[in-house]
């Protein structure tokens, strides 16, 4: 985005900077969470059936 920002309007933003552009623009920066290579779906499936759900009250 700074590269952006300086090839097509000769501006210089820090990364905070491009933050807070967006930002105040109501635009906000979100990227996807990262998965590892190696991970094996199948695994991760059969781990969230058999984890119990957590209770949102304090007994």
């Amino acid at each position: 985005m700074a590269r952006i920002a300086k090839e097509d309007f000769n501006t210089d933003y820090t990364p905070k900077g491009i933050y807070g552009l967006l930002s105040r623009i109501g635009i906000s920066w979100v990227s996807a969470r990262s998965r590892h290579p190696k991970a094996d779906q199948q695994a991760m499936d059969d781990f969230k059936k058999l984890r119990k759900p957590c209770s949102d009250s304090a007994a």
